[in-house]
């Protein structure tokens, strides 16, 4: 192990934003970095003059504070806290109490940075950070993309993705360089955008940001500056930001972008009082043998449809003796709860017969099915008991057992096996957020030479994919063509709101890459909300579907 990662801080005031300090207690809980935080004053220089609106001003600052007011959270993103209660800190530094003008604050700066030899130095807040400051650090001088001053309106990151519906809100840790134009994205976030609250967006994106810094140090002490380098590359291909406005509107403009939100938010309000939070899925499928699996007219597709009280969802299909066996999530309304239930098909799609095959006091989902060494074994979505479990099958397809916890002590979504170059890859997305976002957003990557193995070895570039639009897996990988495929969903906005195929570009024990092939949504039936699980087995393809589903409804 090296030693640990020198790590110089600079931010305005020793009082900073809540998910700041979160940043810098968590790098140091990490115990992969010594950290000293240097206090210097923001530069004195002047913005540039631009024509203000002042009445736009007020009203999108009236907006955002009823909106703060009625979503505040006690430990909201922008709380104020003290660096001085952050333990095992190497130092704190004063810029402000040693110079008497600016030139001398530079310099001390610059003397005291040199004097640290910090391998890496985070910038919080605006300093003026002059070319010899940025050479410096060994791995350069970082930023966070959501931390600068140039949101239009002098507005926090995350107002405009909720007033102007953006599906996706961007976070990255970048590299500063002598031309701004050049600086390099390190690590690249996608989080869904709430629909329906500017400070429960800035919540959601700012807490997944505090996560950013001990991975990234963690990886730099471990792997070394090829870790780096690797990351860097990585997101330069799937860097797909979108500018924001860097102006405020005009006043007619405000008035248009804040009145299209209060609509769309009052709509949302009632499709919550008129609908309940779990939907009402269905499942589609299709029989035929032409062996095109990227290409499907969903339209045609035949219903599998549920009794009355529940749903069906997440089906995975073993195909045999002329039947087709769809393990499914069977989710009772009454009950707010789902277990695991197996339907069986004869050769034509038709219903023979269903039945419960696994159920807990937690809830289950995604029966993830495998075949290992002529055994069939599952690996269900298991979160409501922070664990992931192996079950095995020890009468096909009715009869299963528990065999142990592959791990615990996790929030783990949808995890799902894949056998490629003598390894088994465990793909799975987990929560590190305790809740304040979602499960969708955080592809991670595992690998062990045994699918029962309860020791699986973590890839070192995890999370793999950090985009709610496409990490959460949605059924089994497949090759087509001598290619990998990685079905996954689009939960930006609505959990399940539609269905991606990513090309596998890169899967190995140092590296891993994706890219997007084709997004389905279930626009070929306008009534339709999302889509977001395919599976496949011989001749058999299995979809499934859902609408909103009626509170007033059985």
């Amino acid at each position: 192990m090296r030693e640990k990662v020198t790590v110089g801080i600079l931010v305005n005031n020793s009082k900073v934003c809540h998910w700041i300090f979160r940043c810098i207690d968590n790098l140091v809980r990490s115990d992969s970095a010594a950290v000293t935080i240097f206090v210097n004053d923001p530069p004195d220089t002047q913005p540039p003059a631009v024509k203000r609106h002042l009445l736009s001003e007020m009203l999108i600052k009236l907006f955002e504070l009823v909106d703060y007011i009625v979503f505040f959270r006690s430990h909201n993103y922008n709380r104020p806290k003290d660096i001085h209660e952050i333990k095992k800190l190497c130092g704190i530094v004063d810029i402000r109490q040693a110079a008497d003008n600016a030139d001398s604050k530079n310099d001390r700066l610059k003397d005291a940075l040199v004097g640290l030899k910090p391998d890496v130095i985070i910038k919080f807040g605006e300093h003026k950070l002059e070319s010899k400051i940025l050479a410096i650090p060994k791995h350069g001088v970082w930023e966070f993309s959501i931390d600068r001053n140039d949101i239009s309106g002098k507005l926090d990151y995350g107002f405009w993705e909720v007033v102007r519906y953006k599906p996706a809100s961007y976070s990255a840790v970048e590299q500063l360089k002598d031309d701004p134009a050049q600086k390099e994205t390190i690590y690249g976030s996608w989080e869904s955008t709430c629909p329906f609250s500017v400070n429960t967006n800035r919540n959601k994106l700012f807490c997944r940001a505090e996560l950013f810094l001990p991975r990234l140090i963690s990886g730099l002490r471990i792997h070394g500056e090829d870790y780096i380098t690797r990351q860097k590359r990585r997101a330069f291909r799937n860097e797909t930001n979108e500018p924001l406005p860097v102006k405020t509107p005009g006043f007619p403009e405000a008035v248009s972008d804040l009145s299209k939100c209060i609509l769309r938010i009052s709509g949302l309000v009632i499709n919550k009082i008129v609908n309940t939070d779990a939907f009402s899925w269905q499942l589609l499928f299709d029989i035929r043998d032409d062996g095109n699996r990227l290409s499907h007219d969903y339209s045609l597709f035949r219903k599998i449809m549920p009794p009355a009280g529940r749903f069906w969802a997440d089906p995975f299909v073993v195909a045999g003796d002329g039947r087709y066996y769809v393990f499914v999530e069977e989710f009772i309304y009454r009950k707010n709860k789902a277990h695991i239930s197996v339907l069986e098909l004869d050769s034509n799609g038709s219903m023979v017969t269903n039945r419960p095959v696994i159920e807990k006091l937690y809830h289950m989902s995604y029966p993830f099915i495998f075949k290992y060494e002529g055994s069939y074994y599952m690996i269900p979505e298991t979160a409501g008991n922070r664990t992931i479990e192996l079950y095995s099958c020890t009468d096909f397809p009715y009869t299963w057992q528990f065999e142990k916890y592959i791990m615990k002590d996790v929030s783990a979504t949808d995890t799902t096996l894949f056998r490629h170059n003598d390894r088994w890859w465990l793909f799975t997305t987990l929560d590190q957020t305790g809740s304040v976002s979602g499960g969708s957003t955080e592809l991670f990557l595992f690998y062990s030479d045994n699918p029962l193995s309860d020791n699986w070895i973590g890839h070192p570039l995890n999370p793999v994919v950090s985009d709610e639009r496409s990490a959460r897996c949605a059924g089994n990988l497949f090759i087509d063509d001598s290619e990998i495929y990685r079905p996954s969903q689009d939960c930006s906005m609505r959990y399940g709101r539609g269905l991606n195929f990513n090309r596998v570009t890169l899967l190995n024990e140092r590296e891993y890459n994706e890219v997007l092939t084709e997004a389905v949504k279930p626009d070929w039936d306008n009534k339709l909300k999302g889509v977001h699980t395919f599976n496949f087995d011989g001749n058999f393809t299995i979809i499934d579907t859902y609408k909103f589903h009626r509170r007033l409804s059985h």
